[in-house]
């Protein structure tokens, strides 16, 4: 799947995205969900990667994420988490090129502040943004 198709797909899914260069700056101001837009960007920047704007959407909804590192401390983390509190049941889910999972979640608007729930596992802060597919050089 090439970032543009992933693009689209996780702006269907409800996030607004970004272009972001292989520093991961945003080659664009005002992240979008409109697929005109996205086919824009990345025919524009075909080698662009994928940045996912967190906290309040548009239409008012908002996009939380749950970072989960790629390590036994972490595992053994998520294991107590949802033995607690039931399995993670998020809206779509990613792998990062570093091995970190990506929980990403669509709902009732809420500000919050990055948080760490437990060890490897954190709540990424509201009003910033996530790179979740890296550019190309």
């Amino acid at each position: 799947m090439t970032n543009m198709e992933k693009a689209l797909d996780i702006a269907a899914g409800g996030a607004a995205v970004l272009p972001v260069d292989t520093s991961g700056h945003r080659l664009h101001s005002v992240p979008s969900r409109n697929p005109r837009i996205i086919k824009t960007w990345f025919r524009r920047w075909p080698h662009a990667g994928i940045a996912i704007s967190l906290g309040l959407q548009p239409g008012g909804e908002s996009i939380i994420a749950i970072e989960i590192d790629d390590s036994d401390e972490a595992a053994r983390s998520v294991d107590r988490i949802e033995a607690k509190h039931g399995a993670f049941s998020p809206t779509f889910k990613m792998t990062r090129s570093d091995g970190a999972r990506l929980l990403i979640y669509k709902g009732a608007p809420v500000s919050y502040e990055p948080t760490e729930l437990a060890p490897g596992v954190r709540i990424l802060g509201s009003n910033a943004f996530l790179t979740v597919r890296p550019a190309r050089s």
